[in-house]
C-alpha cells in the first residue's frame, strides 16, 4: 500500500512497506508458519559481491508486525538516530506508533504507541526527522471536526526515549480545517522549516533555533498558481547553495520558490518549472539532493490523450543552481501506471527512484549508475509482495 525507503548504517537500503491483505487471503513470511493480518514488512538490499548480480535485495519480505489493532494503517515514515539505527513510525486510525532497530543494521523492536495529539481526531500521515542534536522529531497534522493544527513530539535525550509531549504548532489563519500532512526540510543551520498547502496558497513557519522548541508564526508564500483545485501536495529541499526550495504541482505546471539566501528570506517570487511536457497533469513529485548536493527532480505526469499511462521525467540543478530537463532518462516499462514516486540516496553517494506500479503487487526501482551522474540503470520491477495464500 506504501512504502519508505532509507540507508542504514552500513550504507545499504531498506524498504519499508504497509501491507494488506487481500479478500479471503492470508499473509504469511516465507518460512514462517504464523499468519498475519497485514501490518509492516521490510525487504533489505544485500552487499556487493553477496550475490552474482549486483544491487541484489533479499529474495523474501520480512514481516515487524502490527502496529495496533485494526487494518487502517498509513503513512510510514522513517529517520535514523545519531548511533545508525533506523526508526520508524506508522499511523493506525488515531494512532502513531514507532518501532526501531535494536542495534545498527539489526533486528527491529516490537511497536510501540506514541499516542495522538487529540484523542479521536483525524490525523495525516506522519513526517520522522532527526534534529541537529540527534533527537528524533515527529510531526503530523490533527483534525477534529473543522479545526486543524501541526502538532509534533520528540525524544527527550538523542536516540532515546521517553518522547516529550505533544506540542502544537497551530494552523494557518484563515485556512479551512484540513488534515493534510506538513512537508519538512531543514536549513544549513540545523533548523527545521515545514510547509503546508491545504489551498491553493503555500504555508511555512520554522524553528527560532536549531534544536529549539520555539518556532515561528505561519506566514503565507502566497499562492502556488492561478486555478489550483484544493490542497496541493508539495515537496521541499535544500540545494547544494544552502537555500529551501518548495516545489507544486499545478495542474500541468510545476512551480517553485526559494529563498534569496542560504537559510533566511525574503522568498524570491515563483516560477515555472522549465520542460515539462504539456498537455499533461502533474500528479506526483519526489525531489533529493545527489551526492554534490545538486537537487534532482522526479515529474510523474499523467497525459491527456492516455490517462492510463504514466510518464516519469527528471530535472536536475546545473552546477549554477538552476533546473535543467534531463532527457536521458528512460523508465520501462512504458504501458503501466505508476504511483508514490520516491527519491532516495545510498551510502555510496548514488539515488534511487522507487514507485508502486498500480493494479499490479509490483514495484519498480532504477538508480543512477554512479554518484552524479546522469546515466540510470534499467528499470527494475521487482519486490513480490508477502506470500498469501487463500483460507
Amino acid at each position: 500500500m506504501e512504502f519508505v525507503v532509507a540507508a542504514n548504517n552500513s550504507g545499504l537500503l531498506e524498504l519499508v512497506a504497509i501491507a494488506r491483505l487481500r479478500p479471503g487471503e492470508e499473509l504469511h513470511a516465507d518460512g514462517d508458519s504464523a499468519v498475519f493480518s497485514g501490518g509492516v514488512w521490510i525487504n533489505q538490499q544485500l552487499p556487493q559481491g553477496a550475490h552474482a548480480d549486483s544491487d541484489e535485495w533479499v529474495d523474501h519480505w520480512r514481516s515487524l508486525g502490527e502496529p495496533g489493532d485494526g487494518d487502517e494503517r498509513s503513512g510510514i515514515t522513517i529517520a535514523r538516530n545519531p548511533d545508525g539505527r533506523l526508526e520508524a513510525a506508522v499511523l493506525n486510525t488515531h494512532t502513531v506508533w514507532h518501532a526501531w532497530q535494536m542495534r545498527p543494521d539489526g533486528n527491529w523492536s516490537s511497536w510501540v504507541s506514541l499516542g495522538s495529539p487529540a484523542p479521536e481526531a483525524r490525523i495525516s500521515s506522519p513526517a520522522l526527522a532527526t534534529n541537529k542534536d540527534g533527537r528524533l522529531q515527529l510531526f503530523t497534522t490533527a483534525l477534529v471536526r473543522s479545526d486543524a493544527a501541526v502538532w509534533y513530539r520528540r525524544q527527550a535525550e538523542p536516540g532515546k526515549g521517553p518522547w516529550e509531549k505533544w506540542q502544537s504548532l497551530g494552523y494557518p489563519e484563515g485556512e479551512g480545517g484540513s488534515a493534510q500532512a506538513p512537508v519538512l526540510a531543514q536549513n544549513p543551520d540545523g533548523r527545521f522549516e515545514l510547509f503546508i498547502a491545504p489551498s491553493g496558497k503555500v504555508w511555512h513557519c520554522w524553528q527560532t533555533a536549531a534544536n529549539s522548541s520555539e518556532w515561528s508564526r505561519w506566514e503565507s508564500l502566497g499562492t502556488a498558481g492561478p486555478h489550483v483545485p484544493g490542497s496541493v501536495k508539495v515537496v521541499a529541499a535544500r540545494g547544494k547553495d544552502g537555500r529551501l526550495q518548495v516545489l507544486a504541482p499545478v495542474v500541468e505546471l510545476i512551480r517553485f520558490r526559494r529563498q534569496s539566501e542560504a537559510g533566511r528570506g525574503p522568498w524570491e517570487p515563483w516560477m515555472d518549472m522549465p520542460g515539462i511536457a504539456p498537455h499533461s497533469v502533474v500528479h506526483g513529485l519526489t525531489v533529493a539532493a545527489q551526492a554534490d548536493g545538486r537537487l534532482v527532480l522526479f515529474v510523474l505526469r499523467r497525459t491527456v490523450d492516455d490517462p492510463q499511462r504514466d510518464t516519469l521525467e527528471m530535472l536536475r540543478q546545473t552546477v549554477h543552481g538552476e533546473w535543467s530537463p534531463d532527457s536521458s532518462l528512460q523508465v520501462h516499462p512504458s504501458h503501466v501506471t505508476r504511483d508514490d514516486p520516491t527519491l532516495v540516496g545510498d551510502g555510496d553517494g548514488r539515488l534511487w527512484l522507487f514507485f508502486r506500479i498500480l493494479g499490479h503487487p509490483h514495484m519498480g526501482w532504477l538508480n543512477q549508475r554512479l554518484p552524479n551522474g546522469s546515466e540510470w540503470g534499467e528499470t527494475v520491477w521487482k519486490f513480490d509482495p508477502p506470500k498469501s495464500y487463500p483460507h
